[in-house]
């Protein structure tokens, strides 16, 4: 083979590739891109719904803080309420005691 006809070889292939790679290659990379991108799209709506379910969530355990708190502000005034409502219980049983009256519970 003469350097011509490595050269027209060379030429062939180089053509050959070339028409390839933009015949068939680029356009198939150009479709796995455009697919990827679309992907991407759906995963951006999919993270922005899931952080807008975040906000609910950190809403909701604010209110259920909230709640809890109120919950434990009432659960300690009933126990006041009860050891007083005791007290008095005891005070009027004494008092019916001393003046001999009958005691009702």
């Amino acid at each position: 083979m003469t350097d011509g006809d490595k050269k027209d070889f060379q030429k062939i292939i180089k053509t050959s590739l070339t028409g390839f790679w933009d015949d068939v290659l680029e356009p198939a990379f150009d479709q796995v891109e455009e697919r990827f991108n679309e992907v991407d799209g759906r995963f951006d709506g999919v993270d922005k719904r899931f952080n807008d379910v975040e906000e609910r969530l950190d809403g909701v355990e604010k209110e259920l803080n909230h709640v809890g708190s109120k919950t434990d502000s009432i659960d300690r005034r009933l126990a006041e309420e009860t050891t007083y409502r005791d007290k008095l219980e005891k005070r009027v049983v004494r008092v019916e005691n001393k003046l001999g009256l009958p005691h009702h519970s």
